[in-house]
């Protein structure tokens, strides 16, 4: 009895390996061509260079806002901090990372774009007249207080205490750890929505393959809603539908 069940499972599985094999290597085909398609717009246009800057010039804009926020301002006026220009920080982080070639650092992976923005900010707070806007967008979580001593220690270190010494270095040490963190949530979050571009970028395309191969190739006989449907159902399938010929096919050979 028990043979004859696991046969019969056998036989179904067999036989819907040998319907669905046909459609998933369809759409493996379209899998293939998205992903061909997509890897051709990075290579021809400067799609990662356009989208890093915009995430940048954003990233700088939200650290300024942050700022500018009245109780923040505050404490960064009493601390003599100066509030940050997010525009002054993009061009100083260009010029601090590539001097001034904008293109060769916005081009890079975005590890190694943190990399960069990590090296910048080290001689940015070395020097004080590096990158001023970037620093204090980089440190725009840190206490002001920190921030501000940090920065006097800079021209007076060496006629400071041994005492005021530490205390600066402890309050450097305290703003380096907060540009640390600001570096890796803009790696987290850039990373994060590139990939999610690059996986709607993915559906769409594939939408588009499907929808025009049954709305053309078709011949019409699915019709407008039909095709819609089967197109979006299609697109999230297409990028995992190698795995899945290759289990259909595993299917057949047993």
């Amino acid at each position: 009895m028990i043979e004859g069940i696991a046969s019969s499972i056998q036989v179904f599985v067999e036989s819907l390996g040998d319907k669905f094999l046909p459609l998933a290597m369809a759409l493996s085909t379209v899998g293939v061509a998205t992903m061909a398609f997509i890897q051709m717009a990075r290579e021809i246009f400067p799609i990662r260079r356009k989208f890093h800057e915009f995430q940048a010039r954003r990233w700088f804009d939200q650290a300024a806002a942050h700022v500018q926020k009245p109780e923040v301002l505050e404490a960064w006026k009493k601390a003599g901090v100066t509030p940050p220009d997010p525009a002054n920080a993009f061009h100083q982080f260009v010029r601090l990372t590539t001097a001034g070639d904008a293109g060769a650092v916005l081009s890079l992976e975005i590890e190694q774009l943190a990399g960069q923005m990590a090296a910048a900010s080290r001689v940015a707070v070395d020097s004080l007249s590096a990158g001023p806007d970037f620093l204090h967008c980089l440190a725009a979580h840190a206490y002001p207080s920190d921030l501000a001593d940090a920065e006097k220690a800079r021209t007076v270190y060496a006629s400071l205490s041994k005492e005021d010494q530490a205390a600066a270095a402890e309050a450097r040490a305290r703003v380096q750890h907060f540009i640390q963190r600001a570096i890796d949530g803009f790696q987290v979050s850039v990373s994060h929505r590139w990939k999610l571009w690059h996986h709607v970028a993915s559906l769409a395309i594939g939408f588009a393959i499907v929808y025009m191969a049954l709305t053309h190739a078709g011949g019409g006989k699915w019709g407008v809603a039909g095709a819609v449907l089967i197109s979006i159902v299609a697109a999230f399938v297409a990028p995992v539908s190698k795995d899945l010929v290759a289990a259909l096919q595993q299917l057949r050979k047993k």
